[in-house]
């Protein structure tokens, strides 16, 4: 049975698209979706809002080579696999572009329909072995959120980009209230699985293009791209709101949750620095206008569930 893979396919010469079109449609194990686009600049666009199996770029382009789009890939984190093609390929070429990030490299000329197939094929493999490891290193193993070390390199990386492109990007803050009662009072096992559920609702909630990640023990942070003042503020209330629905079984009942979510927008600020930093400081400017003795409580139901040693301060 054919696999079906996505691939988008950086070519400006008309015949030699018609002639990977012909190629491609031979494939046996490969059932290849194949979008085409003419320049670097168009490659940009389709990369930043699609995820592709494998991208063939055309060393040389009317805007940019193929160098310049295998580092764009790079800065900007996009898990495509990129074999570069030309009309030419000589031993300096080869090494170039696999030094810079490249899976492989062909000379148009020589490749059939055996040795594209077998070479993508190749490539897509590789890349999916590689895929399963870093995301074994750049996930949160309890939440499956982001770990913190990547999670602040895509954050720089999408700032970056919103600045670029004159965007606004909102950062929300969220801390789990009470997490450590909960442990005391309950365990450390239904605490983790709070913060599972947690971890669950905040990645179904962002679109393509946001993302998510557990920066501290009972911290989250979110991040939203093309998110203005009033976006970010219905979007923390929908944050709000689907943590409060959560239960969590503890013996022969359950409890509920909340959160305390603190926001900027990058059109407050100057750098991601400065955005988080925002944040945080909303985060603790809403944790101090509670009075210091208000119960835990369900925002959906006004639920109050009692803890014990509950006059002492929040946590």
């Amino acid at each position: 049975m054919s696999k079906c893979i996505n691939l988008l396919y950086v070519e400006d010469a008309p015949e030699d698209v018609e002639l990977f079109r012909r190629s491609v449609a031979a494939f046996d194990q490969l059932d290849l979706r194949v979008e085409v686009v003419s320049s670097t600049a168009k490659a940009y666009e389709r990369l930043s809002r699609k995820e592709y199996d494998l991208c063939v770029v055309d060393y040389w382009l009317p805007d940019g080579t193929a160098d310049e789009l295998l580092k764009y890939c790079e800065e900007h984190m996009h898990a495509v696999p990129v074999v570069v093609c030309s009309g030419l390929v000589g031993e300096d070429t080869r090494i170039q572009v696999m030094k810079n990030g490249a899976a492989d490299c062909y000379q148009k000329s020589v490749a059939d329909q055996g040795m594209l197939e077998m070479l993508f094929n190749n490539a897509i493999l590789r890349h999916e072995k590689v895929k399963k490891l870093y995301q074994e290193a750049s996930t949160d193993p309890l939440t499956g959120c982001m770990s913190r070390r990547y999670f602040f390199r895509k954050a720089a990386s999408a700032y970056q980009q919103t600045q670029i492109e004159q965007r606004p990007l909102t950062a929300l803050v969220i801390d789990v209230d009470y997490l450590k009662r909960v442990n005391d009072s309950f365990g450390h096992d239904i605490g983790d699985r709070l913060l599972a559920l947690v971890g669950d609702t905040l990645k179904n909630l962002v679109r393509y293009g946001d993302f998510v990640g557990r920066v501290g023990g009972d911290e989250f942070i979110l991040i939203a791209d093309n998110c203005d003042m009033d976006a970010a503020a219905h979007l923390m209330a929908r944050v709000q709101a689907a943590i409060a629905r959560l239960k969590i079984p503890v013996v022969k009942d359950f409890i509920t949750t909340s959160v305390t979510v603190g926001w900027a927008t990058s059109l407050q600020v100057r750098s991601l620095d400065e955005l988080l930093k925002s944040a945080d400081a909303d985060l603790y400017s809403q944790k101090n206008s509670r009075a210091s003795n208000e119960p835990f409580r369900n925002f959906a139901t006004g639920n109050v569930i009692c803890f014990p040693d509950w006059t002492k301060n929040n946590d």
